[in-house]
């Protein structure tokens, strides 16, 4: 599994240094991180990408190999960063996935397409993207479980949360 997250890691690094972040007209742009976490979680990993965050005002996206017991796991980080976790089988991997207080998206990568959607079906999470980076779509609805929110937006879904139904019984 080491090897995989490893391999998995660094195309994520690849593509994340292919991307222009932030404001394209400053120069230079900012570099990734790609580090190691401490125990107190995502603390470390800004002390490295610090310089960037500090003369760009953003956190640069950071690719970070983290233990299965380190805390940036079971919160929302609303930023380019992507702790990388490895896990011995499809159930422990679902278990990590769901012991967060938290639900907006979850990731799928997978050889296996029938196996990605396995896991993905078992996710507590409001939208799951399967071998892909980028889940929006207007046409879809968007929004999370737990405490990532409640309702959708977007999509057929996401209108009725504008709309109360009514029911009108009638004896003829």
């Amino acid at each position: 599994m080491l090897g995989l997250a490893k391999r998995t890691g660094a195309r994520f690094f690849q593509a994340s240094t292919s991307e222009i972040y932030g404001d394209p007209t400053i120069s230079p742009q900012p570099e990734v991180y790609w580090g190691n976490v401490n125990p107190i979680g995502i603390r470390s990993c800004y002390d490295e990408g610090k310089r960037a965050a500090e003369t760009l005002a953003f956190y640069p996206p950071t690719v970070l190999t983290v233990d299965k017991s380190n805390e940036i796991l079971k919160y929302e980080v609303f930023g380019p960063v992507a702790p990388i976790v490895t896990f011995e089988n499809d159930d422990e991997a679902i278990t990590l996935a769901n012991d967060s207080d938290f639900g907006l998206i979850s990731y799928v990568y997978s050889g296996e397409l029938g196996r990605a959607i396995r896991v993905a079906e078992a996710i507590d999470s409001g939208m799951v993207a399967i071998n892909r980076g980028m889940i929006s779509d207007p046409a879809a609805p968007f929004g999370g479980n737990k405490q990532s929110g409640l309702g959708r937006e977007g999509g057929f879904d996401g209108i009725h949360e504008f709309l109360q139904t009514k029911y009108i019984g009638v004896e003829i």
